[in-house]
């Protein structure tokens, strides 16, 4: 019985004061496997949950980097296949006419809005930038959205 109680002990090492920063308030270290200590983020990371309640900086992430397909379209509602159309736009710095849209475009963090509508030049979309557009207005129109 003896041995047992000394593996006990050394399984929590005696408390004394100087180690207050180390246990937290109901006299657990720090790092217990405790589940207040699993819920609080140290590293002030986005949790799972704020990320699932936040709105997502892109619609279509990859809409100028490769050719989208119609699966990529499916399940969006005719506002998010209006704002993926117009993300398109909004990586190059075009701002918009359309108050909603331009204001929509504003609360992302990536979009700096520098062009005026007049001024952007349809030239400045890449080949995929422009069969993703093209695709997208056919996808709305099959859908009855345009």
């Amino acid at each position: 019985k003896e041995e047992e109680k000394d593996s006990r002990s050394s399984e929590r090492p005696e408390r004394n004061d100087s180690d207050d920063d180390f246990y937290n308030k109901d006299d657990h270290p720090v790092g217990e496997d405790k589940e207040e200590d699993r819920e609080y983020n140290y590293n002030n990371e986005e949790t799972e949950e704020e990320a699932e309640n936040e709105e997502p900086e892109y619609i279509l992430p990859y809409s100028s980097a490769r050719r989208l397909t119609k699966s990529d379209l499916y399940g969006l509602s005719a506002e998010e296949l209006r704002y993926a159309r117009n993300e398109i736009y909004a990586r190059h710095g075009r701002r918009f006419s359309d108050e909603e849209l331009q204001d929509y475009f504003d609360s992302k963090e990536w979009y700096r809005g520098t062009i005026d509508p007049e001024d952007f030049k349809e030239s400045e979309l890449t080949d995929t930038e422009t069969a993703n557009r093209d695709l997208i207005v056919e996808y709305e129109k099959e859908k009855g959205y345009r």
